[in-house]
C-alpha cells in the first residue's frame, strides 16, 4: 500500500507539479471495496469496544463546536491510583445519536494497517502524516468551513458525505495563522458559492490543500472517513533551526551596531547578507542542514516495533542459517568516520569500522541469511553484528 495506490490513476509526479499546494483534486473509484485492506466500520466498531481508550485519542464535535470532553469521558478509580479521562461508552453513543462526530486522533498509533501506510507513505515522501477519522450520523455536520494549515487526503470508508470547497482566502498558511486567528472566520462561507460541490462516497479520494476554506455534511447515511494530514517541514522551519545554531559562527555572536542613535537598516542588511555569503558553503551550514534533515525525516519518524518482543524471545536461537529481514519502513542512513555509524530513529548505533561492509550489505539486502554476510567478518562476529541490530529495532527474523 503505498501513494500510487491512493492516487490511482493520478502518477505521483503529476499530483506534485499539478495539485499539491496548488489545487484540490477528487478521484472518482466507483469501487466500494477499494479501501477494505485499509479499515472497515468493523474494525472501528471494535475500536470503540476497547475500555482503555483515553483523550485526547478520541474528541467529540458537533456542529462546529467541541464538545466538552468531560461529556463523554470517565475516572475510574484503581487501588490508590486512578485511570483518568477514559472514554465512556453509554455517553458517547447517546452524543453520536444526537448528532455528534466522533474523531479519532492520530489512529495510525491504534491500526497495524494504518501505522504501515503512514510509514509507507513517508518513505516516500518525506512528511510526516497523520491518520484523524471522522464517524459522522446522518444529517449531521461536525465542523463549520474551515481551511487547515496542512494539506489533507481524504479516503471515504463507509456511506457518504456532501463536500462544499470554497476558496483559499489564505495562500500556504502556517500554524500560526490558523483559520478561527483570521477575519475569514468571520465570512458567512455558508452563503458563498462553492466552488466544488460533490458527494463523496466508498473508494473515492479527495485532496485538499492547506488554505483551501472547506465543510462537510451528510446526508441519508452515516460517514466515516481518514483524513491523512500533511506534514512536512517548511523552508521557514528550516530557517528557524539555523537560526537557533549559527551562534557556532563567531560573526553572528557580535553584537548588532550600538553607537548610532538609530539602526540603519541599509546597513544591516547589507551587514547580515555579508555574513551569510561567509558561511553559506562552509561544512558546519552543511552540518546544521544534515542534522536538520535527519531530526525531521529519522529521528521523529514512529517506530515499527511489530515482532520485537518475539525478536528477543528468540535471540538466543539466532543462529549462521537464521533468515533476517530489515524492517522495510525504516528511514536509515550511514555514516563513516574512524568508525561506523548507523542512524535511524533517534539513535546512533556505533560499530567497528571493518563492520562497515556488513552495514552496507544489510542497507542493500531486505531479507538475508546471517551466513552471507561479508566474508571481511568470521561467523561469530557476523551472528554477533546481528544480534545488535536485532535489539536495536533496525532488523527482525523472518517469521514467513
Amino acid at each position: 500500500m503505498n501513494i500510487e495506490y491512493l492516487l490511482g490513476s493520478i502518477d505521483k509526479k503529476s499530483f506534485f507539479n499539478e495539485f499539491y499546494q496548488k489545487k484540490h483534486l477528487y478521484i472518482k473509484r466507483n469501487d466500494k471495496s477499494y479501501y477494505d485492506n485499509i479499515l472497515t466500520l468493523k474494525d472501528i466498531d471494535e475500536y470503540l469496544s476497547k475500555k482503555d481508550i483515553r483523550y485526547p485519542s478520541i474528541r467529540v464535535v458537533k456542529n462546529g463546536l467541541k464538545i466538552d470532553k468531560y461529556k463523554y469521558l470517565k475516572d475510574i478509580p484503581y487501588g490508590d491510583s486512578c485511570f483518568t479521562e477514559l472514554l465512556d461508552n453509554d455517553k458517547l453513543y447517546k452524543l453520536y445519536k444526537d448528532g455528534s462526530t466522533i474523531v479519532l486522533q492520530s489512529f495510525q498509533r491504534h491500526i497495524e494497517s494504518l501505522r504501515r501506510l503512514s510509514l509507507e507513505l513517508h518513505s516516500q515522501i518525506l512528511c510526516e502524516f497523520q491518520a484523524n477519522l471522522y464517524l459522522t450520523p446522518k444529517l449531521s455536520q461536525g465542523f463549520a468551513a474551515h481551511y487547515d494549515a496542512h494539506d489533507v487526503l481524504i479516503l471515504q470508508i463507509h456511506g457518504k458525505k456532501e463536500w462544499y470547497l470554497y476558496e483559499s482566502p489564505e495562500f500556504l498558511p502556517t500554524k500560526n495563522q490558523t483559520f478561527f486567528s483570521t477575519p475569514h472566520c468571520q465570512i458567512d462561507w455558508d452563503n458563498m458559492k462553492p466552488t466544488f460541490h460533490k458527494t463523496i462516497e466508498e473508494g473515492d479520494l479527495l485532496y485538499i490543500p492547506r488554505g483551501l476554506v472547506h465543510k462537510a455534511v451528510t446526508t441519508d447515511t452515516t460517514s466515516l472517513h481518514i483524513t491523512f494530514g500533511m506534514f512536512p517541514q517548511k523552508w521557514h522551519n528550516l530557517l528557524a533551526y539555523i537560526a537557533n545554531s549559527i551562534t557556532e559562527f563567531t560573526d553572528f555572536r557580535e553584537a548588532l551596531p550600538i553607537y548610532n542613535k538609530t539602526y540603519q537598516s541599509d546597513y544591516i542588511l547589507n551587514e547580515l547578507k555579508n555574513k551569510f555569503d561567509k558561511v553559506i558553503d562552509s561544512s558546519k551550514m552543511k552540518e546544521f542542514v544534515v542534522d536538520y534533515i535527519d531530526k525531521y525525516t529519522i529521528q521523529k519518524r514512529m517506530t515499527s516495533d511489530l515482532n520485537r518482543l518475539l525478536d528477543f524471545e528468540k535471540l538466543e536461537q539466532v543462529c549462521e542459517n537464521s533468515v533476517i529481514q530489515r524492517r522495510k519502513e525504516i528511514i536509515f542512513r550511514i555514516e563513516k568516520d574512524s568508525q561506523s555509524h548507523l542512524i535511524f530513529y533517534d539513535k546512533k548505533v556505533t560499530l567497528p569500522i571493518f563492520m562497515n561492509e556488513a552495514i552496507a550489505y544489510v542497507a542493500k539486502n531486505e531479507k538475508f541469511k546471517i551466513r552471507d554476510l561479508p566474508n571481511n567478518i568470521d561467523i561469530e562476529s557476523k551472528i554477533l553484528f546481528t544480534k545488535k541490530l536485532i535489539e536495536e529495532g533496525f532488523l527482525t527474523i523472518s517469521y514467513e
